[in-house]
C-alpha cells in the first residue's frame, strides 16, 4: 500500500496531528484532507516535507504466521512459539538450538 514518512513541519507552526516522524497510508492521510504532491503535503494550516513510498500489508494475523504450516517447514520444523524463556540461559540455550531467530 501507498505510505507517507512525515519528515518535518516546514510551515514552524506546532504539528497538532502528531504527524512528525510517523509512517501514515495516503489513503488515511487524503482521508483527512492532505493534499500530497511528491515530497510534500498540505493539511489545514501545516505544510509538511514528506517521503512517499510503499509498505507491505500482512494478508493474516501475526500470531497466525508464528503457528502456520508454511513458516514450520521453512524453518525446517523448529518453532519459537508457545511460551517465553523464563531465563537468560534457556534464551540463549534456545537460540544456540536455533529455536529463536
Amino acid at each position: 500500500m501507498e505510505v507517507v514518512h512525515i519528515v518535518a513541519e516546514v510551515t514552524g507552526s506546532p504539528d497538532p496531528h502528531g504527524f512528525l516522524g510517523k509512517v501514515k497510508s495516503k489513503a488515511d492521510l487524503v482521508a483527512l484532507g492532505a493534499e500530497i504532491l511528491e515530497g510534500s503535503m498540505i493539511l489545514g494550516d501545516n505544510a509538511y516535507d514528506v517521503v512517499p513510498g510503499w509498505a507491505g500489508l500482512a494478508r493474516t494475523p501475526f500470531a497466525v504466521h508464528i503457528d502456520s504450516n508454511e513458516r514450520f517447514k521453512a524453518r525446517k520444523g523448529k518453532t519459537d512459539s508457545g511460551a517465553l524463556p523464563k531465563t537468560d540461559e534457556e534464551m540463549l540455550e534456545r537460540f544456540a538450538n536455533g529455536m529463536l531467530g
